[in-house]
């Protein structure tokens, strides 16, 4: 059975996936600009059930990004976005990239982490429109 989640289809794969959202805890996201950010479509990606468990259980909380750090990327994702970027990891190198290239030091955590994250989506990612 297929599922339509942030405009992507979600296919019925071999292996059991899960949703993975690169700004975590859903907690914190309340605010109408860290939530369009934490719901971005580059930035939920389909992992593989054991690759999303390990990437959760072994990397910290990613850092809550302010206000204005979210508007950036969000303006970075939207430009992917209009580039017809559709890669996670390649979107996730250039949030990185972007976030890495500013003087703000919660920018680099954040950058940092997203980094990390990357080794994991690129291991457990699935493209389901193949």
């Amino acid at each position: 059975m297929n599922q339509v989640v942030a405009g992507q289809i979600w296919a019925s794969i071999d292996v059991e996936t899960s949703r993975h959202h690169t700004f975590y805890n859903r907690a914190w996201y309340r605010t109408p600009i860290l939530r369009q950010l934490r719901q971005h479509p580059l930035v939920v990606t389909p992992l593989e059930k054991p690759v999303h468990q390990d990437l959760h259980a072994e990397l910290p909380v990613l850092p809550r990004p302010r206000p204005d750090i979210a508007i950036g990327a969000l303006c970075l994702l939207e430009d992917l976005t209009d580039q017809n970027v559709t890669d996670p990891v390649l979107a996730h190198l250039y949030l990185a990239e972007h976030l890495l290239g500013s003087r703000d030091r919660l920018a680099h955590r954040i950058g940092r982490h997203i980094i990390l994250q990357t080794g994991y989506i690129q291991e457990g990612y699935h493209d389901i429109t193949d």
